[in-house]
């Protein structure tokens, strides 16, 4: 678990965090897609 961040141009803090996957070998090639769970799982379960 990542421990919340001050980010953005007001500095205000971030408590989430957001897994993309890129299909393609070129980062370029096509947009990244939003990494969606299906069903809720407990803090801290292992993505793999």
């Amino acid at each position: 678990n990542l421990e919340p961040k001050k980010i953005g141009p007001e500095n205000e803090f971030s408590e989430v965090m957001m897994i993309m996957a890129t299909p393609g070998e070129d980062d370029n090639e096509v947009a990244p897609v939003l990494f969606k769970l299906s069903k809720k799982v407990p803090n801290g379960t292992k993505v793999r």
